[in-house]
């Protein structure tokens, strides 16, 4: 899946290690557990991604559901 928001989200929180780490400037941040994992890449000032450059990160799939573009 993969959804455009049209607004702004912070899905990862203040207080959390891996907020500390994006926010202190490590790229990219990977937080992993045994039942969830989540990749924070930064867009930086390289403006908002394509539906390419998305698509391009999600594993190799048979179908993607696209949502927002």
């Amino acid at each position: 899946m993969v959804k455009h928001a049209h607004h702004q989200f912070e899905a990862d929180h203040k207080g959390q290690d891996s907020y500390r780490f994006r926010v202190a400037g490590s790229r990219p941040v990977l937080i992993s557990l045994s039942t969830r994992s989540a990749h924070f890449v930064e867009n930086e000032n390289k403006g908002e991604p394509g539906l390419g450059t998305l698509l391009s990160r999600v594993e190799p799939t048979r179908l993607v559901l696209v949502e927002g573009f």
